[in-house]
């Protein structure tokens, strides 16, 4: 897979593009999604966590949706608009949340699609790695083990 270039305007209006240089953690979501409902507060604080050294950036398919999500779960980190849809599908995924972890350097992987605790966990732990930082402050044993994403 290779991540697609994209220039998309955040919930300020001030235009991010990707790739920035620098590596990126790209969540796409769905405000009517009840997973990536789950998954907000644990963007967060990976931003929080990691947000000076790598670009933690939530792109959501309508501004109306986004700026709900934004005051749903108190979110900081940028939140994009891809209300046109040609981000999402450039992107080839079929479940939101969809997540991406972009080395500056290198090809991503495979993207996260739905929750699997696991599988997150185990990102959570490779992107500080990568970035050679702390762990992000997730409680994950609040979280359920699993579950579906939703359909774009």
């Amino acid at each position: 897979m290779t991540a697609t270039a994209f220039s998309l305007h955040d919930m300020a209006g001030v235009p991010r593009r990707f790739p920035t240089g620098r590596p990126a953690l790209i969540c796409f979501v769905k405000e009517d999604c009840a997973t990536c409902n789950l998954v907000a507060p644990v963007l967060e604080a990976f931003h929080r966590a990691w947000g000076e050294a790598a670009d933690i950036w939530m792109v959501g398919q309508t501004a109306d949706g986004n700026a709900i999500l934004k005051d749903r779960h108190g979110l900081t980190l940028p939140i994009l608009d891809d209300s046109a849809l040609r981000t999402s599908l450039a992107w080839g995924f079929d479940i939101v949340p969809a997540v991406y972890w972009n080395r500056a350097e290198g090809e991503p992987p495979a993207p996260l699609e739905g929750f699997v605790r696991a599988e997150w966990e185990d990102l959570a732990r490779r992107i500080a790695t990568d970035l050679d930082l702390p762990a992000a402050e997730v409680a994950w044993t609040d979280l359920p083990a699993w579950r579906p994403g939703c359909e774009i």
